[in-house]
Formats: C-alpha cells, sequence, structure tokens
C-alpha cells in the first residue's frame, strides 16, 4: 500500500541585526544556522531582532549578553605619514588639542618643508558601537574635533585613509587590510557579543552555542 512520507519540518527563521563591524562574523552564524535546520533573516533595526551582534557591551544592558569572540579596535594612517602610537598624542588629535603632526614630530617638517603637517581626522557616527567604545577608552568623554568627518561604513573609512595621507582613522582588527599604505596601533581589545532580549531557547539557543 501506498504510505505518506513525513515532510520536513519547517526551518525556524532567526532575525539577526549586524552592526557594520560583525559582518566578518555572520559567515560562522550563518553556518550554525544551517547546522540547526535554521534560516537567518537580516534585521534593519536592532529592536526588532532576535539576535544583535555587536563590538563591545552595550552602555545598558536590558537582556542577556553572549561573548562569541573578541575584536581590536585600531587606530589607522596612511604610511606616507609618521606612524602616531601614543595615546596621549591620539587622543590629541582627534580632539583637535593636537592639529599639526609636526607637533609630534619636529623632524617630520624638517624633512617635508613643503607640507605644512595638518591631518584630517576621520570618525565614526557617533552612535556606532567602535565610536562609542573610542569615546570612552580613548576620548574619555571629551568631543570629537569639530572638523572631523564622518565615515558611514567601514569600507569609506579605508579609502578615506588610503587616499589621503593627512589623514587618521579608527578601525576593527576585522576590517584592517594587509594593505602596506596603512600603519595601525591596537588601542584596545573587546569583546564581540551576541545580545537577545529573553533567555534563548530552541533554535535561537542552538545558535549561540554552536
Amino acid at each position: 500500500s501506498c504510505s505518506t512520507s513525513t515532510p520536513p519540518p519547517t526551518p525556524e527563521v532567526v532575525s539577526v541585526y549586524s552592526s557594520s563591524f560583525t559582518q566578518p562574523w555572520l559567515t560562522d552564524v550563518y553556518a550554525c544556522a544551517a547546522e540547526s535546520s535554521a534560516v537567518v533573516r537580516l534585521s534593519d533595526s536592532a529592536s526588532d531582532a532576535q539576535v544583535v551582534l555587536q563590538i563591545g557591551e552595550p552602555e545598558f544592558l536590558s537582556g542577556f549578553a553572549y561573548q562569541i569572540d573578541e575584536e581590536d579596535i585600531i587606530v589607522i594612517m596612511n604610511n606616507a605619514r609618521p606612524p602616531v602610537v601614543d595615546l596621549q598624542q591620539i587622543n590629541g588629535l582627534f580632539t583637535g588639542q593636537l592639529t599639526n603632526l609636526n607637533q609630534i614630530t619636529p623632524e617630520w617638517g624638517e624633512v617635508h618643508a613643503e607640507e605644512n603637517g595638518d591631518i584630517d581626522v576621520w570618525v565614526f557616527p557617533s552612535n556606532s558601537d567602535i565610536q562609542r567604545i573610542f569615546d570612552m577608552l580613548v576620548l574619555k568623554g571629551r568631543p570629537v574635533v569639530s572638523t572631523a568627518m564622518v565615515a558611514t561604513t567601514p569600507y569609506e573609512m579605508l579609502e578615506a585613509i588610503k587616499n589621503d595621507t593627512s589623514s587618521i582613522g579608527i578601525l576593527t582588527q576585522s576590517w584592517n587590510p594587509e594593505n602596506k599604505v596603512f600603519e595601525q596601533a591596537i588601542i584596545a581589545t573587546v569583546p564581540v557579543l551576541a545580545l537577545t532580549q529573553a533567555e534563548p531557547q530552541g533554535v535561537v539557543k542552538n545558535l549561540l552555542a554552536c
């Protein structure tokens, strides 16, 4: 006699929000979802997502947080300029106390007398996870210099530094290219977190445990 086969279970959809800086971890999220017979749907809003991926601890934690990795926050400069690796100097450049690389390395002005040494500061929007961490750990609450330019994506930041020998910016190590036109200084190592509003159950729990 004919028998009806049992249909496969319908995959459960998990909504995930990823900041620009946690995109390198989405590959692992998709792989873990496949093992759990789940489907990941990227959300445009953190408030609507079941899982939120972000760099660093949230300012206010209203739910649950699980560390899935760690990441380095770095300062990058074009190699055409001398590297700046002192946190006090970095603070000065980003807050406007220092406006010229000759204030840091006087010999730069002697060797490159045709250049004035002025530097262009690049940051991210104030509500981005990396900028919030940078403001807290490096600027310590002081405002960014008013002339700072704002990059909306890590790629835009990379292009700005690559194309402007007078620029300095911030980034995460995962977005740092192997291109030798960049100098870098690690300023902090922070956790990569998966945040949930409710205690994870079922497929969400499996996804985070993967």
